[in-house]
Formats: structure tokens, sequence, C-alpha cells
């Protein structure tokens, strides 16, 4: 019985193993054929709507080349419909016909249904749910599971369909797969009769071994195993008459051993005492586990943080004693089953008293028994290094997000120069007509406002134009109010304490006031029903020490300007993105998602940082910290100037085709002569040819082939008396300093004006 019941469970076993291959080839047949049958499907029948699309299309072409589409288009909808019936309906060899429907699923063409009626699937219109202009989806329609490939004829507003039912789809891989079916199966029945045989006969010798086997188990080791075979089996046999023997020389070694295992042990016991006084002793909470997860290790920290005493915490489960370790289980679960891998993770844990952040290693251990396996666990307070690094992260992010926005600043600039350009020109052209010069005016408007974004995302970015000089904030605080107190809800109090004595800072008033701005509308739109806004100023100075942590900031006095509001406040998981360019929780059209971008640039430009404070439901706070100064308000003087017209030549390159195109006209509108290129290579070529020739040279920054730089230095090169100015997206930088020392003649930022532009070129050539 027990010789066929090892038969039956070899035999089993290798059943199963042929029937689980036969699954998996059946599987794996089944799923590529259907990837090959989907694939080559799709290409026959997409190719079949494209036919029938491109006859539409022509048939479209020739209604419109009649220039009588309303009056025709029936005629030729109608006539196409024949043709379509002629081409496919009536093709007793073709199957599969087209379906046209309109853009309600309504049927225009259909092999079974008449004209007009909605095709619809599960409750809806067929089409309802597909949104491209072509593709494939799978619906039932009739009882019926389809696959339908379409394609959208938008000039007629038709639907070019192939419905193919799926049992005829996937005809071939079931007659293919049914087939591979029978044949393995055959194979696995003549596989599992033959192996039946051979193992019944290969395991007869077995039971006189086992028999034999169950005397010695007993104690009988006199019993001598009398099998002689040449095969596996014989050399079993005198294996176990070998071990019969070791047992017995092995039994007299025994009390030996016993006596020095008595001696080690007591020697382990010592070594644990050593090592727990040395955990106890570490800051860091120590706890071992076993392979159970039960504690077999708990130092003095550990006891501190859970108030459980190291002799009640052994043998306990891990999760029970010691707080929100369940979130990193998996990871202590693979330390154990893979024990040479070390793990570290960190996290944030929740007290009273806020958050905690711990540094959490694993470190697996194992003995020659697997039973044995555990790990140690170090958790490690870092809530002061996680702090500062959070600190150092967002800097850089926030820096990363301030290159991406001041590119793309760079180049709406470019876009705004030619329109801004064009619209001049169109001004010119047209003085005198007042209805044309009110479109110009409304272009211009709309300009000077997509400048003002771009200004907003330069300021970010700390690449737009800055003032530097003395500023009394104070005084802007006090111009800030005067435009709110005239444009916010009556119901919105705004108060002032301005305590700071020294209230001079170095800067650009008008960045610094619109920063101002910025934060209160945003308070204003964070109070809806009315509310109360807080503007108030203190000194404060940093020492090295503080400077260090906030790396931002340099030691020495500062200015606080700190504005509260008593609006909905900000969620907590939306802090961290709120000076993000482009971020924003207003609805659609009521926000840039510019605004406190633009403050965190400009705050950031003038070596200043910012910090916000706010939770849900009580308002929110924003402090900025600004280095202060000792210089006064310098007295202002300003007079308008006209266009200023000359002669010469000017060499415009850009590879921006609206710039050099306007820019031409704006130059030539003044007296001069110019000459246009699209790059720097092509601009050192018409220099060589014509260098004597050229006045001046108006160069843009960033250009394929070769950039603004690399001009530059060729040219100058080439001649050092040279004139060029640069024209670019960014404002006027350290970047082109070097260009400067060489004789770059001046810098005009993009957008500008013909005003701008006439001013710096005669300066220049004069």
């Amino acid at each position: 019985m027990k010789l066929r019941s090892i038969t039956f469970k070899l035999l089993l076993l290798i059943v199963c193993s042929f029937v689980l291959i036969m699954t998996g080839v059946l599987l794996l047949s089944k799923i590529q054929l259907t990837k090959i049958i989907d694939r080559s499907q799709q290409a026959i029948f997409t190719e079949k709507v494209d036919v029938i699309w491109e006859t539409l299309q022509r048939v479209d072409d020739r209604l419109q080349k009649t220039g009588l589409i309303e009056a025709y288009k029936d005629d030729f909808q109608k006539s196409t419909i024949g043709n379509l019936k002629n081409t496919y309906y009536r093709q007793p060899k073709i199957n599969l016909k087209p379906i046209i429907l309109d853009e309600n699923s309504m049927v225009i063409l259909h092999p079974a249904y008449p004209a007009g009626q909605i095709l619809e699937s599960g409750g809806s219109r067929l089409l309802a749910q597909q949104t491209a202009t072509q593709g494939q989806f799978y619906a039932k329609t009739a009882d019926h599971d389809m696959w339908y490939v379409y394609r959208v004829f938008d000039p007629w507003k038709w639907i070019i369909v192939y419905a193919v039912p799926l049992n005829d789809k996937y005809a071939d891989v079931i007659k293919f797969t049914s087939l591979l079916f029978f044949t393995m199966s055959t194979i696995t029945l003549l596989v599992a009769i033959v192996l039946s045989i051979a193992i019944t006969r290969m395991l007869r010798p077995i039971g006189e071994l086992t028999r034999t086997a169950l005397e010695i188990s007993k104690g009988n080791l006199d019993h001598p195993i009398n099998i002689h075979s040449s095969d596996e089996i014989g050399v079993l046999s005198d294996s176990f008459n070998n071990m019969r023997n070791a047992i017995q020389n092995q039994i007299s070694k025994l009390s030996r051993e016993v006596s020095e295992r008595k001696k080690i042990e007591i020697n382990l016991r010592d070594l644990k005492s050593y090592l727990t006084d040395i955990i106890n002793s570490m800051p860091s909470v120590i706890i071992g586990i076993d392979s159970q997860k039960k504690i077999t290790q708990w130092n003095s920290n550990a006891e501190k943080i859970t108030g459980v005493s190291a002799s009640k915490a052994h043998g306990m489960p891990l999760g029970e004693i010691y707080p929100d370790l369940d979130e990193i289980y998996p990871m202590i679960s693979k330390s154990l089953e893979k024990y040479e891998i070390k793990r570290r993770t960190k996290r944030e844990r929740k007290t009273e008293s806020g958050s905690i952040y711990e540094d959490i290693t694993i470190y697996p251990l194992s003995t020659h028994s697997a039973s044995d396996t555990g790990a140690v666990i170090r958790i490690d307070n870092v809530t002061k290094e996680y702090e500062l690094q959070l600190q150092v992260q967002h800097g850089q992010r926030m820096d990363a997000i301030g290159q991406l926005a001041g590119g793309v600043a760079h180049d709406f600039n470019n876009m705004l120069s030619g329109i801004i350009g064009a619209s001049e020109l169109l001004e010119i052209s047209l003085a005198g007509k007042e209805k044309e010069l009110k479109y110009i005016d409304i272009i211009k408007n709309a300009t000077e406002r997509a400048a003002g974004l771009t200004g907003k995302l330069l300021a970010f970015s700390r690449k737009g134009k800055q003032l530097s000089t003395p500023v009394d904030l104070h005084a802007i605080i006090h111009d800030a109010i005067a435009i709110l107190e005239r444009s916010i809800d009556k119901r919105i109090v705004i108060h002032t304490e301005l305590k700071a004595e020294q209230s001079m800072v170095i800067g650009d008033p008008s960045q610094l006031q619109s920063g101002i701005l910025n934060i209160c509308v945003n308070a204003r739109d964070a109070m809806p029903e009315g509310g109360e806004i807080h503007i108030s100023t203190v000194n404060a100075e940093f020492d090295e020490d503080y400077c260090q942590i906030d790396t931002s900031l340099t030691p020495g006095k500062h200015i606080q300007i700190s504005i509260q509001d008593s609006g909905t406040g900000i969620p907590p998981e939306i802090q961290s993105r709120i000076f993000e360019p482009f971020f924003t929780t207003k609805d659609v059209g009521k926000g840039t998602g510019l605004g406190l971008a633009a403050v965190y640039g400009m705050v950031r430009e003038h070596q200043g940082n910012i910090h916000l404070y706010s939770e849900p439901g009580t308002g929110t706070v924003f402090h900025i910290y600004l280095p202060i100064s000792d210089e006064s308000v310098p007295s202002i003087t300003s007079k308008e100037e006209p266009v200023a017209h000359g002669s010469g030549t000017i060499l415009v390159v850009d590879d921006e085709d609206i710039i050099r195109a306007t820019a031409s006209l704006l130059i030539e509108n003044l007296g001069y002569t110019v000459l246009l290129a699209e790059n720097g290579k092509e601009a050192v070529e018409i220099y060589s040819r014509r260098g004597d020739d050229i006045d001046l040279v108006i160069l843009d920054m960033v250009m394929p082939v070769m950039d603004g730089r690399e001009t530059f230095n060729t040219i100058i090169k080439k001649d050092p008396d040279a004139k060029v100015i640069v024209s670019s997206g960014y404002a006027k930088n350290v970047r082109i300093a070097d260009m400067t020392d060489k004789g770059l003649a001046g810098f005009i930022t993009k957008p500008f004006n013909q005003l701008e532009l006439s001013k710096l070129i005669a300066d220049v050539l004069q």
C-alpha cells in the first residue's frame, strides 16, 4: 500500500507538472496569437476604413471645387452612398460591409439597419464614449459582442465603421488552441502510463530498505541491511550500514560534548550581558527581533519612548509595543527573508508636540539555522537634520522651476517684441484713422498685459528688470494700502503696525510694491465675506548660526514685513507648492498662478527670504525678511523724449522670423538701412563681406548654429571697433559682463518699443 502510495504521489506530481506546462503553453499561445490577430486585424480594417475615408475626401474635394457646397452637398452625399452600396453591398464575396453613421450614431448606411435608426450599446449611443477622430473599441450590440474600427470624416460629420463579431475575429485562435490542447492531453496520458510502470518497478527494493531502516530507528543497531545492487539503491543500503556504524561511534562522543556545551553557554551569557550594557549606552533606540518579529532586545531609549520595561517587552510582538512601526513591516519582512541585505528608511511620526522625523536602519542577523534569523532595528531622531534638508531641497526645486520660468518668459518676450513692433508700425501707417487706431490700442494693451505676465515669470526666475536703489519700505506699504483701499471689498479692514525703526532697503520699488499687493490680493480672495488684513514691520537681526540653518539669509540687520489675514487658510498638503509658477487653487480664468511665484522671486532677488504659516479656518501669515540699508532715497526726475531718427546700415541678427521682420521695419522707419541674418553663422558671413558698410549690429543671445556670445566674439575678433548691441528676453546681468569688457556697445531687453530702440541706436552711433 505504501509503495502504491509513493507511486501515486510521484505520478501525480509528474502529471500535474505536465498539466501546468500544457496550461502555460495554451495560455501563452492564446495570448500571443490574440496579439498577432489584433495587430493584423487592426491593420487590415484600418486600411479599409482609410480607403473609404479617402474616397469621401476626393468627393468632398470635388464638391469644394464647385463652389456651391450647400446646394450640391446632399446630391454628392447621396451619390457617394450609392457608390458605396455598389462597391461593397452588392458584392456577395464581401462578408463584412462598411457602416456609415452620423455624429449622433444615426445610421446612414448599414447592411442590417435602415437609415435613420440610432445604433446603441448598453443603453447609450454606440459612439457616445469615443472622443478621438479614429480608433477601435469593443461593444455589445443586438446581443453580439462586436469589435469596431472607425474613423471620423470631419467635413460631413460622417463616421466610417467596420463591425467585426469577436467570434469571427478570433476563430483561428480558437481552432489552434483546441488542436494544441488535444495533442498535449494525449501526450500527457501516454507519459503517465509509461512512468507509472517504470516507477513501480524502481520502488520495489525500497520496500525492503524501509523495513530494515524501521528496525534501526527502534534502536536495533545490530540489524544490518542486506541489499546487494550496483545502482543507487545499493549505494543507499551501504550508506545506511555506514550510518549505523557512525551512530555507534557518535554516542560515545555525546557525553563529552555536553560538558563542553555547558561551558559555552556560560560564556554566551557573559557576552550577552556585556553587549546589553553597550546597547543601553547608545543614544539610538535599539530593538532586536526574531524571525517571528518578537522582541529579543530592548534598550533603555526604547524604554523611555514607550514606557515599557525590557523585561516586559521581551517576547512581545513588535507591533503591539512600539508606536507606528506597522508601516515598515514589509521592509522588516524582506530583511528577515534576505538577511544579507541591510535596509534603511526615513519616516515622519506624529506626536502631541508635533512631527518627529526618524532614520530607521534594519540590520539582518542569521545563524546557520533559518529558524534563528532575526534583525536589529536602530531608530535615530533626525528631526533637525531632516528639516534642514527639506529647506535645501525646497530651495533647489524652486531654483530649477525658476530656470524653467525664465526660459518660458524669454521665448514669450521674443514673440511680444514682434507684436509690439508690428503694432507700432501699424499705428504709424494708420495715422489719422481713428477706428483702426482703436484696434491698435487693443493690441498694445493686450501686449502690455502679456509683458506683465512675463515680468512676473522673470521676477520669479530672478532674470527680470530690476532697479537697485534705496527704498523706504514704509512708504511702499503706505502706497500699496492706498491702492488696496480703493480696489478691495469695503468689508475688509486693513490694519498697520509699522514698528521698524530702520525701514530702508536696496531694491526695486515697483517689484516690492507689487509683491506686497500680490500677497494682499491673495488675502482678499481668501476672505469672500470680509475680514481683516494686518500689515506690520519690525527689525530683526540674524547671527551666523541662524543663517547656517536658513542659508538664504545673510548675517546682519533685517526688516520683517508680516502680512496676516483672517481668511480660510491654506491646506497643509499644498503649502509647499504655493510659490510654484502656474500653481493656483482658483477657478479657471480667475488666476494665473504667478502672483506668489513672482513674490518669491522678488524676495530672493532682494537677498531675502519668505516664510509661510497657515492653518485652515484660521488664516494665513507671510513673513518677509529683507536686509536693511543705511542709504537714503534719491530724488528722481524724468522727461519725455521723442523718437530719434538717423542714418546708416544696421545688421539685425535673430532666429525668430517675427523679430527680424518687425525690427527691420521699425529701424527702416527710423531712417536706417537694414541687413538681416537668422543665426550667428550667417551674421559672421555677412559681416565678413560688408563689414565696412555696417555701422551697428543688433544681436540676439539665444540662437541655433552659433549663439550670440560666440557671434560677438567672432565679429570683435575680425573688427575690434565693431559696434554691437545685445537684445535678449532676459534682463542685463553678469552673464554678459565679459562681453561688456570686450567692447559691447549696449543692451536692450525684449519686448522693446520704437522709442527705446531709437534712443539706444542713436546713443551708440553718436
